[in-house]
């Protein structure tokens, strides 16, 4: 058996373990904060949101610019 093969084995094994202990959370839905931090989130939808996110006082209690940028590129990518 050539060496790369016998390197990738376990790392093969890995991902596809990885993806099958994650693979119910597929079916799992929004849960706790999630309806007022992504789904029902103006400044996600807003066109002028990510200045907001970053710029403005209006953003939720718990700041995070960073997190709710990718919140964001998420929810224009998935159109939840």
């Amino acid at each position: 058996m050539k060496r790369w093969v016998r390197l990738a084995i376990p790392g093969v094994l890995v991902v596809l373990f990885v993806i099958l202990a994650y693979l119910p959370a597929l079916r799992g839905g929004f849960v706790f904060d999630d309806d007022t931090q992504v789904t029902n989130n103006p400044l996600l939808t807003a066109p002028d949101g990510l200045r907001r996110i970053w710029f403005s006082t209006e953003s939720p209690a718990q700041y995070f610019p960073l997190t709710c940028t990718v919140f964001r590129i998420g929810h224009s990518l998935c159109r939840l």
